[in-house]
């Protein structure tokens, strides 16, 4: 696509942007036109040219899809909202959506336990197969003796041919 923006002249006015997964895998790879809302699928190196060409005004044979199709429409995306609108591998974009506001709060703002007591109410439980309490997770943890502790991110898929876990980290990584 950088290569086809390049060759039409388009570099000052045509920005080719990364993402992770939009989330519609089966028609991959997707190729988003913004702020004109346009989804192309199934696209390939060689559709570069006719896709930037229709920008101004030309053809291309290549299948648009329906940004309004009811599996983009009828989600109220949480944890992955910004997943296919910012580039993963840059801090910057996540920041810039609001990204780690909330850690920022917690160490600048709020002392161990009113963190740990903000998780409890909140109701957040772990995603593995106990679904157990986070609150009641951070609130051991705290109790142990002071000194160096580690997170580990378990992104073990659970089920044969799921990607959840996977779709997360690929896309939204600063979330994790």
């Amino acid at each position: 696509m950088k290569n086809a923006v390049k060759a039409a002249g388009l570099e000052e006015c045509v920005e080719v942007v990364g993402v992770g997964c939009m989330g519609f895998c089966r028609p991959c790879p997707l190729v988003k036109i913004e702020p004109d809302d346009i989804i192309y699928e199934e696209v390939e190196p060689e559709n570069a040219a006719s896709i930037i060409d229709a920008l101004n005004g030309g053809q291309t044979e290549v299948t648009k899809g329906d940004s309004q199709h009811p599996f983009f429409s009828d989600q109220l995306r949480i944890i992955r909202e910004n997943t296919g609108k910012i580039n993963p591998e840059r801090i910057e974009e996540y920041i810039a959506v609001g990204g780690y506001q909330s850690l920022y709060n917690a160490i600048h703002e709020m002392t161990p336990s009113e963190v740990v007591e903000e998780i409890t109410r909140s109701g957040l439980r772990g995603c593995g197969g106990g679904g157990d309490p986070t609150g009641l997770k951070w609130a051991t943890v705290a109790k142990m003796p002071e000194g160096q502790k580690y997170i580990i991110c378990n992104d073990d898929e659970g089920d044969p041919g799921a990607f959840m876990d996977r779709s997360v980290l690929e896309s939204y990584p600063h979330l994790v």
